[in-house]
């Protein structure tokens, strides 16, 4: 939610779990989670069950209303389809509405797509990240009203030193949730090659294979909440596995590409509905010398892979062409788009934080 006088920009940030960060400009209100939602997303995510995300918010609904009218909110930005709907009385106020997606919604039954569709109807536009985003979402909301905004990495991953240190092993580094369909892969190819002695493995997050990052030449670091010390693992990083969804790469590939950081990308898509039904990611999402995109079925392409980056190296040539194309593509400047929709171009305003 943003509150918006005289030129500033504050922002209300309404949700479940206390932040461990400070952002200048921005007031964190925050319920405790009535459930550990990481846990049972995924549970939470089959089709007969969405209706259950409902539930999980309900608590929500009040704080919401209080915070809105509290501190005079002007715009609401919802993030996700399901938890738009608890905005949705502010608009009686003058609220501008917004809706903030990336996701899934083609596994949802046709009730709950119609549903979706009139709780939708009074939002003014959506931003999502990607053309494939922006085609799910169409199944529920106006496709005219859709803006493609592409995920955009912190300046302090911009500034990550491009000089690294050559080592004897190649650093792969793991940002993100340690669930089966992100991680698996890359666990037990590099669980292999660090018994050879080829590459080591840190892995930066939690998730129910968390607990298996364990051996010669693997290091589970847990859950990094400061930015700062977040940029620092990918300074010691050599290449990046990165999730991707169909047709987009997740927020540690971005990351990693800002910090001169080649990734490794399965095909297989991170998100088991999508990569039950068939659905690959595209082999030209990324290209060299900005990573490889390997098969998720087999490992053989994806040793392969690694064990060629590991007897070359990376050299900064290609770290630069890594950061280029994210300055290009994936930095801040892509909250232009936003902000000028919210509250005009950014030119004489505070800056939104990144």
């Amino acid at each position: 939610m943003i509150a918006a006088a005289d030129g500033a920009v504050d922002w209300v940030v309404v949700s479940y779990g206390r932040p461990n960060y400070d952002i200048p400009h921005v007031t964190f209100r925050t319920l405790p989670a009535p459930i550990d939602y990481p846990r049972v997303g995924r549970l939470l995510s089959h089709p007969k069950l969405l209706w259950l995300n409902v539930v999980y918010l309900l608590p929500l609904v009040p704080f919401v209303w209080w915070c809105a009218l509290r501190y005079r909110v002007r715009v609401v930005v919802a993030n996700g389809v399901v938890s738009a709907g608890i905005a949705v009385p502010l608009r009686l106020f003058g609220t501008r509405l917004l809706l903030a997606y990336h996701g899934t919604l083609g596994h949802a039954p046709a009730p709950l797509l119609a549903s979706l569709k009139r709780i939708l109807a009074p939002y003014e536009a959506a931003f999502v990240n990607s053309t494939g985003s922006a085609e799910d979402l169409a199944l529920v909301f106006p496709r005219r009203r859709i803006q493609i905004v592409e995920l955009w990495a912190d300046a302090r991953f911009f500034a990550v030193p491009l000089e690294r240190d050559r080592s004897d092993r190649l650093a792969v580094l793991f940002v993100g949730r340690q669930d089966p369909e992100k991680f698996a892969q890359c666990l037990r190819v590099c669980a292999s090659l660090a018994a050879e002695g080829v590459v080591t493995l840190r892995a930066v997050g939690d998730g129910p294979l968390a607990w298996r990052v364990k051996g010669v030449g693997l290091e589970q670091l847990g859950y990094i909440a400061d930015v700062t010390e977040l940029a620092a693992q990918y300074a010691r990083a050599d290449v990046v596995w990165a999730p991707a969804d169909v047709t987009y790469l997740s927020i540690p590939g971005v990351e990693a590409l800002a910090a001169g950081c080649p990734v490794i990308v399965s095909d297989r898509p991170a998100v088991d509905v999508k990569a039950a039904a068939g659905a690959r990611v595209a082999r030209d999402l990324v290209k060299p010398p900005l990573g490889v995109v390997v098969d998720g079925d087999t490992d053989d392409e994806a040793e392969t892979t690694l064990r060629a980056w590991a007897a070359v190296g990376v050299d900064v040539e290609a770290r630069r062409r890594c950061r280029a194309y994210a300055q290009e593509h994936h930095s801040d400047r892509n909250l232009d788009a936003v902000v000028s929709f919210v509250i005009g171009p950014r030119e004489g305003k505070r800056e939104s934080p990144s």
